[in-house]
């Protein structure tokens, strides 16, 4: 009988059990076998710790408006594991991807792939049989060592690079930038936004080492419309933009400026409700905390801000806690849905160090803790696997605010 999605679903349950694996030995071996689909369609291959994936929406924008069909390959999903195949913004269907699956099980079952190589090859799988004319690529963790590091690129985006994941890329953030900078290919065009310092030697010297043309991208002028609201979003922006006029010299069309209009990349400053105002950030890092808490003091407009939080323990919650501490009038400290997950009750400890007051909650009554303070400023963060349960919470009819129906309100209140 035919696998269906439910049976792709339990697959890779199974294959999350398994230890993080760093080399792409297992990943060239199943490449071979299936007769190298990672090199069945142009790539554009994107590296760094925060705005890829937003990166890849600006492209991705840019390269529709010029025609173009493309695939999209990021990681992690929000709500539904099909999200992370799109073909010009479509995730991938559900009998598309277990065909797919079932395939690949059959020919690379002795290789024991994790479930970050198990789904880049499916992806390069479901691409290969597609046939967009061209797939951006995001890396999952690093670069160097990712899975998805078999590919041969067009060209090479890095978004700006900062420290996460410390405990395998690297203590500091020039170790983490050389591990993110081996997705860099001899001789194939890089661009990269601006980096810290310390990062730009890092870039600099691994693009002399291999001759790779090096562009840095500035960020994007403020008078052009972006689809995704923040101003840490016009580097990416300008990242992509910058990748679009590298691709023209190489023969490849390039779409409108404006077209960055229409970018869409939910999870990232995603305005959920007017009243109360609610506002959804997959900020996972102080990096992405501290973009997010510029946002804030941009919009707030002298509203009082309440913070709905809740981390993974591998993560610098402190850190990231002290940055949006001078705003938080009032805080939700809840459990996100992961084995990796820190408890509320952790991060509420750390909240009364900071003299806050926090109410301890299970997701599903956030809204109705939002809704009794419908003055306030509303940011839920801290996680991107709070989005799914948050989102189901917020849309089931039991919010007092006004959310139009419970859709994303793109490009309001900021």
């Amino acid at each position: 009988m035919p696998w269906r999605y439910d049976d792709l679903l339990l697959d890779l349950d199974r294959r999350s059990e398994r230890r993080m694996h760093f080399g792409l030995e297992r990943m060239h071996a199943a490449c071979a076998r299936l007769q190298h689909p990672e090199l069945a369609v142009p790539t554009l291959h994107i590296a760094g710790t925060n705005g890829k994936g937003s990166t890849a929406a600006f492209l991705a924008a840019l390269l529709r408006d010029a025609g173009y069909r493309v695939g999209v390959y990021t990681s992690p999903h929000l709500c539904d594991y099909a999200e992370r195949f799109t073909l010009d913004g479509v995730p991938a269907a559900h009998a598309a991807l277990a065909a797919c699956a079932e395939t690949t099980v059959q020919l690379t079952a002795d290789l024991s792939l994790t479930y970050f190589e198990f789904s880049t090859l499916l992806a390069f799988r479901y691409f290969a049989a597609t046939r967009p004319d061209v797939v951006i690529v995001e890396t999952g963790l690093g670069g160097r060592l990712d899975a998805t590091n078999v590919v041969d690129p067009v060209l090479v985006l890095l978004s700006p690079i900062a420290i996460d994941h410390a405990e395998y890329l690297g203590r500091d953030v020039a170790a983490i930038a050389a591990e993110k900078c081996g997705i860099m290919k001899a001789g194939r065009p890089v661009i990269s936004a601006v980096q810290l310092p310390e990062v730009s030697a890092v870039v600099e010297e691994s693009a002399r080492a291999l001759g790779c043309p090096l562009q840095w991208a500035e960020p994007i002028a403020a008078s052009v419309p972006l689809g995704l609201a923040g101003a840490h979003q016009r580097i990416n922006a300008g990242l992509a933009w910058a990748a679009a006029q590298a691709l023209r010299d190489l023969g490849w069309r390039r779409g409108r400026v404006a077209s960055l209009a229409e970018a869409h990349w939910p999870g990232r400053c995603e305005w959920w409700s007017r009243h109360p105002a609610v506002l959804f950030d997959g900020a996972h890092n102080p990096a992405g905390v501290a973009a997010l808490v510029a946002y804030l003091r941009r919009i707030a407009d002298g509203r009082d801000v309440g913070v709905c939080f809740g981390a993974l323990a591998d993560k610098p919650v402190t850190e990231m806690l002290d940055l949006l501490a001078p705003l938080a009038t009032r805080w939700i400290a809840v459990t996100p849905p992961s084995a990796r997950a820190l408890a509320a009750a952790d991060v509420a400890a750390q909240l009364r160090r900071c003299q806050a007051f926090v109410t301890e909650s299970a997701l599903a009554a956030v809204p109705q803790l939002v809704a009794a303070a419908p003055d306030l400023l509303w940011v839920l963060t801290g996680s991107l696997t709070l989005y799914a349960p948050l989102r189901a919470a917020f849309g089931t009819g039991n919010f007092a605010g006004t959310s139009e129906g419970g859709a994303p309100l793109r490009g309001t209140l900021g």
